[in-house]
């Protein structure tokens, strides 16, 4: 419909009567008589005027529709149904309801739809305000002499409510008509203000008209541009940015009314700043203050608490029950409800229904979940404080906490079982992350309340022990612990402490950080012996173990390892008798012994199959990939990353993802597959960075560099280069370091400073030697060799890679026989 056609029906609405036709190029009038008329005249108008005096066929009562909005934004798809539905030919349905929310627009769509369709009811436009919301709705009765005033108002009304409805229909049955029955109260209110055919009405309502012939159409909130829209045509074009109009919606729950309040405040206050608005908007406490403008008549807590007036008129328990939901972050199953309102699974379907019933909550019939809209969050605890509203949340929200921690032990053991339970246990926990989240943070906030806080501050960390490592970034893992390991102190439970402390060290080595892992797991080690915990011994020992190869004193961690696996032997732990193989493997690897490294590997890939432990199955596989690619096998190494790849992905194990895809670009590089291996390093550093795992990214770093290197970018290898010795030195990781400054020294080769290249090698010879790095000292000594000969110095370097020579052949590495070879040459 073109912006004339929709002014041209405002002014036949506003000045009803006899139509003042206007000719000619760009004319057109309306209005009630020649000399009230409004004329927009064009090129070569002409003008034909009907009699002033002739009786209208309609009186002006007849048209209220009352005005449209100006800016209307979004609803293309109800606008169309409706239309479409409503301009249909005779016997089509011609009813609709409109429910939802308050605020979420329905009279502003109802007032819409029927400026569209004035075409099609041509006797009269009636909006009708029935009061569904208020103390004392309309009665039917009432509204049907409303609308008989309207069309003939001197008419004298009958007394009987029989004869009223006859002559309601009577008279709409002769023409056309088009009835707005706007904040409906519910079915029987408007049974019998339906109009017969060709007469048509638009029901708004809070909550679901089910009548014959009524089509529903529930309205949600705008989308994210359809709110941007609408903020924009209020505030004007340069006042906000696309990011404050964003931050707004989200504020408003993109909610229309909201979002008109909201820049409304804005355009009539100049002085106030965008962030000294949003400061207000996003507080929860001042939310409301921020969407209520007195002198313009907007409050959106007014709105909205109409529908908590009328619960609370016909159910008191019922809007208790409600507020009670307010505990929740996100959407929720009945079952949680259950919970939370103390009352039995019946019960809570029972309540969620009727709540559902009054558009009081949201359902998704996809997932069979509920939510609050945001709004109404907001509004079930803007009373808290009033009666026993502070009380009544507290307990909801300490048995809101008690019913996730049970969830998150539930994730995790579906985890633990292994096998397809896996992958469901990590989705129940994305599920429920947002209510997990909201649990703990209650239990930390009040743990000094009382026991049962304190307690479910460990409860969680406890409950989540391997889906926490896997979703959780390890600095919000360290935030988690810290308050479990204070919770456990508080009530003085020891073991329970110990554990928490282990675990506190597991995320610390994540971010890298070994030598601060060490601390916790030795104190996790006093107190698994005072306690006579012999599995949390075992656990204890391992990680120290871990923790010490990563600083490089790889003898000293397999006397952890060894320890470890002896007791995961007498306990019957598999999985820790599988990861104590794996760790083993992986010592022996850093010594250079390959072919032992893979006999371990294998026990624990056999063992982590048998138990269904997805994670260890691809720690298994990746180790194994490792120790072929150092053994030459390059491309069995790959079959194995990509099985572990695989895994991976399918667990959602994002530090896992990066760490295979930095191996498989190792793997690619040493196949010469240079620019394919650069586009699997660069994936790894950008989850590195995503996860906080330090040394994952500056193993990346590392690999870009050596690949960079191979494609003759040197000086760009050494950026990178440089950046992973940084990392490494923050973090402890001498093996990294050494790394990083035998890359450094092999450019300087390249670039032909054979002087500061050995300047390099003889820092990572001396660190290698102090961790027992034996594969990394005969690198560092053959490095060394090679730039002594380049200066020259023959029988130094000679010397060198004899020594390097010897390491290696003891250590059964592929890089004997290129030492040989060069020796040979030489």
């Amino acid at each position: 419909m073109t912006f004339l056609k929709r002014i041209i029906q405002g002014l036949r609405i506003a000045f009803p009567g006899n139509l003042a036709a206007a000719g000619g190029a760009g004319a057109a009038a309306i209005g009630g008589n020649a000399d009230q008329s409004i004329v927009v005249t064009g090129d070569n108008a002409r003008i034909n005027v009907g009699d002033g005096n002739q009786e209208p066929d309609h009186p002006t009562r007849a048209h209220q529709l009352g005005p449209d909005l100006s800016d209307f934004v979004g609803r293309d798809d109800e606008i169309s149904a409706l239309t479409d539905q409503l301009s249909g030919a005779g016997g089509a349905a011609s009813i609709s309801a409109l429910a939802g929310l308050g605020g979420i627009g329905k009279s502003a769509l109802a007032v819409h739809i029927a400026y569209d369709l004035v075409e099609h009811y041509p006797d009269g436009q009636l909006m009708l305000e029935l009061g569904g919301t208020g103390d004392n709705p309309a009665s039917p009765v009432d509204v049907m002499g409303r609308v008989i005033l309207s069309v003939h108002p001197t008419a004298h009304l009958p007394d009987d409510e029989e004869t009223v409805t006859a002559t309601y229909r009577d008279l709409l049955s002769g023409g056309k008509y088009l009835l707005v029955l706007d904040n409906a109260h519910d079915a029987n209110q408007v049974r019998n203000l339906l109009p017969p055919l060709p007469s048509a009405a638009i029901i708004t309502s809070r909550q679901p008209i089910v009548l014959p012939n009524v089509k529903a159409y529930p309205l949600d909130e705008l989308s994210a541009e359809e709110a941007r829209t609408l903020l924009r045509e209020i505030t004007g074009e340069d006042r906000v940015t696309d990011d404050d109009l964003d931050r707004i919606a989200v504020a408003c729950g993109f909610l229309p009314l909201a979002l008109r309040v909201a820049g409304t405040f804005l355009a009539v206050h100049p002085t106030w700043t965008i962030d000294e608005y949003l400061s207000r908007l996003e507080n929860e406490r001042t939310r409301f203050t921020a969407l209520k403008i007195p002198e313009y008549e907007l409050d959106v807590a007014q709105v909205l608490g109409l529908s908590v007036a009328q619960l609370e008129r016909d159910n008191a328990p019922l809007v208790r029950n409600w507020r009670k939901l307010s505990v929740f972050a996100g959407d929720f199953d009945r079952w949680a409800v259950a919970s939370v309102w103390d009352c039995t699974d019946e019960e809570a379907r029972d309540g969620l229904d009727a709540l559902l019933h009054r558009a009081m909550t949201l359902y998704d019939s996809e997932t069979g979940r509920h939510l609050l809209h945001d709004l109404m969050r907001d509004m079930a605890r803007l009373e808290e404080k009033e009666g026993d509203y502070t009380g009544l949340l507290y307990e909801a929200s300490a048995r809101h906490a008690v019913h996730y921690v049970g969830i998150l032990s539930e994730a995790d053991g579906l985890y633990m079982n292994g096998d397809d339970d896996v992958l469901e246990g990590l989705k129940l926990y994305d599920l429920e992350g947002e209510n997990i989240q909201a649990g703990h943070d209650w239990a930390v906030a009040h743990m000094e309340d009382g026991g049962g806080a304190a307690r479910l501050c460990f409860g969680y960390t406890d409950a989540g022990v391997y889906v926490l490592s896997l979703r959780q970034h390890p600095r919000e893992n360290i935030a988690w612990l810290e308050a479990g390991i204070a919770g456990a102190r508080a009530v003085g439970e020891l073991q329970v402490e110990g554990t928490a402390l282990g675990n506190l060290g597991l995320a610390w080595a994540r971010l890298g950080n070994a030598r601060k892992a060490i601390e916790y797991y030795e104190q996790h080690l006093t107190i698994t012996r005072e306690t006579s915990d012999r599995l949390g011994e075992g656990n204890a020992l391992g990680n120290l173990g871990v923790a010490w190869a990563a600083l490089g004193e790889v003898r000293k961690a397999i006397e952890y390892y060894e320890q470890n696996l002896t007791i995961a032997r007498e306990t019957g732990d598999r999985r820790g008798e599988g990861n104590s193989l794996g760790n083993l493997g992986v010592a022996w690897a850093a010594l250079g012994d390959g072919r032992k490294a893979i006999e371990y590997y294998e026990q624990h890939l056999t063992i982590a199959r048998e138990m269904g432990d997805r994670l260890g199955e691809a720690n298994a596989l990746g180790n194994l990939g490792n120790a072929w690619a150092a053994l030459g096998e390059v491309r069995k190494a790959i079959g194995y990353y990509e099985q572990q790849l695989t895994i991976a992905r399918e667990t959602g194990d994002r530090r896992g993802e990066g760490s295979v895809l930095g191996n498989l670009g190792a793997a690619w590089t040493d196949l010469g597959e240079v620019r394919k291996a650069i586009e699997y390093n660069e994936q790894h550093l950008t989850i590195a960075r995503e996860t906080g795992a330090r040394r994952g990214e500056g193993n990346a770093l590392g690999n870009l560099g050596v690949a960079w290197s191979a494609l003759g970018e040197v000086r760009k290898a050494i950026g990178y280069y440089e950046q992973h010795l940084t990392i490494a030195r923050e973090i402890g990781d001498r093996h990294g370091e050494g790394a990083a400054l035998g890359n450094l020294g092999n450019t300087w080769i390249a670039l032909g400073d054979g002087h500061k290249a050995i300047e390099y090698f003889e820092q990572h010879l001396t660190i290698a030697r102090e961790i027992g790095d034996r594969q990394g000292e005969g690198i560092a000594l053959f490095s060394s060799a090679i730039s002594l000969k380049r200066l020259g110095q023959i029988a130094e370097a000679a010397t060198f890679a004899q020594a390097a020579l010897e390491i290696f052949t003891e250590i059964e590495s592929p890089r004997a026989e290129t030492v040989r070879k060069w020796l040979e040459a030489s």
